[in-house]
């Protein structure tokens, strides 16, 4: 619920301005329950990216049970790392950092 809602209120500020790129963190299931999680996730959020081995995970630093949303500009730099709940002050924050990089 609290990924949608960042999700949910990027999509609808900024549409296809921006691009959104989801990752479902499955190396936390067991292997044997890795299809079938895939099947569900890929139902609702079809350009999700499955990270089976968690190595995206570990790269990005993400931590388990939170919300863990990344800033990342055009040329690969994390502008910001989330592990939190959204806020509007959150919100207003990343909107700066998103604003240079609107695709017209």
């Amino acid at each position: 619920a609290a990924a949608q809602a960042w999700t949910g209120k990027m999509r609808a500020t900024y549409g296809d301005k921006i691009d959104y790129v989801p990752v479902a963190w499955l190396a936390r299931l067991p292997e044997e329950l890795h299809s079938a999680a895939a099947a569900v996730i890929k139902a609702s959020y079809p350009d999700v990216l499955m990270d089976k081995s968690g190595s995206c995970a570990q790269r990005y630093d993400c931590k388990p049970g939170q919300v863990n949303a990344y800033v990342v500009a055009p040329d690969g730099t994390i502008l910001k790392r989330i592990h939190e709940p959204m806020t509007d002050e959150l919100f207003g924050e990343v909107a700066k950092l998103v604003e240079p990089f609107i695709k017209k």
